[in-house]
């Protein structure tokens, strides 16, 4: 029996040799990006990957693939293509410009979803080639999928009635609704608790606003959630979290901030110190450096279940090897009731784990994958032919600057997962 997931690295192979499809660059590969997005964009499985930017220059990618990964499971190389896309027919300066013909914007820490033959965009970072700074992108944007041709939706489209400006969002299919949840909005510590739910049918927005069991809802960005299969119910886990509700008057900074000489610590809280509002039990934050700046950054490890029909927030109590809090992570059902958390990061520290929850206990089991699974922060993940592949991001190891790519079997992750589900078991009920 396999005791040790074999994530095993993917090539990634042009569909043609022509230079204006072979790569990113005069080299011929993809190159390494985060704050992309993935999506599986047809029937019969193919991909569509879009914005992002490079980790070491941010560099602005501005190019929409279309990925086949139909091959990897017997062992061979995927395919990607380079996809032409239509300007809008609105196009000005101050709006997206992306494709082969007008490549000079690039998108990330936005979100896509699809309905059928279209592929939404929404917010993010836009960065101009031209320019040093991004700016927080205001538009929702419809790429169809038959025709490559896409269109601003924001133009003559329905009165929103929040800002929709916003990053390190996430978004969720539900019925013909989408919904954008979480996020960092462009104004100083504005952490977005709203919600806004987008209707294709009636193609009209409205914002709504959730309540809790707890008292409050997350403060959260560059989180993950995931829609259980069959259900109304979204679960919320991890991202970077808003700290000052929690700490502010409650601890002193001596108790929060023991002295160690890392730039990454986890922080426990004991559960009389009134200070884990947003925190698993055990509690646990943890704080870290970001950037060349040292910029702190505060990351969680809760799991929150959100209910699509009666907006209700709850925040879950789980059990087992809870996952070190973090952000940037990836967030994919494998099974019904199963979960994987892969990677992630708190700060410049990155995380070469996996972990799976038990969405029917509520149970957290760590899965051995190493030595073949890279720490890797950014990354975008899907469940595709029987695959977990992780796609994109960064590791915390130099290397090429060519685009990683990670597969692993799902069968044999939950063959490794019954094998340690026995022992977490075991240890929890063992205390």
């Amino acid at each position: 029996m396999a005791k040790t997931v074999p994530f095993r690295v993917v090539k990634l192979k042009p569909f043609v040799t022509d230079a204006t499809f072979d790569g990113d660059n005069e080299n011929g590969f993809l190159e390494e990006r985060i704050g992309h997005s993935l999506v599986v964009a047809t029937k019969d499985g193919r991909l569509v990957m879009f914005g992002g930017r490079r980790s070491d220059d941010n560099r602005p990618l501005t190019q929409i693939i279309g990925l086949d990964l139909s091959r990897v499971a017997a062992g061979k190389s995927g395919r990607y293509i380079h996809l032409n896309v239509a300007p809008p027919k609105d196009f000005s300066d101050t709006e997206i410009q992306i494709g082969g013909q007008l490549a000079r914007h690039s998108f990330h820490s936005h979100v896509t979803n699809h309905f059928g033959q279209s592929l939404y965009i929404q917010g993010g970072y836009a960065t101009p080639s031209d320019q040093q700074l991004p700016f927080w992108d205001q538009h929702f944007y419809r790429l169809r999928l038959d025709t490559l041709e896409l269109t601003n939706m924001s133009s003559d489209g329905p009165t929103r009635q929040s800002d929709p400006r916003r990053r390190g969002h996430t978004s969720i299919k539900y019925l013909d609704n989408l919904y954008i949840i979480g996020g960092w909005g462009p104004q100083a510590d504005w952490w977005r608790t709203d919600i806004e739910r987008y209707s294709i049918e009636s193609d009209s927005w409205t914002t709504l606003r959730c309540h809790s069991t707890e008292g409050s809802t997350p403060n959260v960005a560059y989180h993950t959630t995931s829609l259980l299969p069959d259900s109304h119910r979204v679960i919320l886990f991890g991202g970077y979290i808003d700290e000052s509700p929690i700490f502010k008057d409650r601890i002193s900074k001596a108790d929060l901030y023991p002295k160690a000489a890392t730039s990454f610590e986890v922080v426990p809280l004991s559960n009389n110190s009134k200070v884990d509002l947003l925190n698993e039990s055990p509690s646990a934050i943890a704080k870290g450096k970001w950037g060349e700046a040292g910029e702190t950054v505060f990351c969680g490890n809760a799991s929150w279940l959100l209910n699509l029909d009666t907006l209700k927030w709850t925040r879950k109590v789980t059990i087992g090897n809870i996952p070190p809090p973090r952000a940037n992570h990836s967030a994919t059902m494998i099974a019904k009731d199963l979960l994987a958390i892969c990677g992630g990061d708190c700060g410049s520290h990155i995380y070469n784990d996996c972990h799976i929850l038990d969405t029917a206990l509520w149970m957290w089991t760590k899965i051995d994958c190493s030595p073949s699974m890279k720490a890797i922060t950014g990354h975008a993940a899907v469940s595709i032919h029987g695959l977990l592949v992780l796609l994109g991001g960064r590791t915390s190891v130099d290397g090429p600057p060519e685009m990683a790519c990670l597969s692993a079997p799902i069968s044999e992750i939950i063959t490794v997962y019954k094998h340690q589900k026995s022992r977490t078991k075991l240890q929890s009920l063992l205390g």
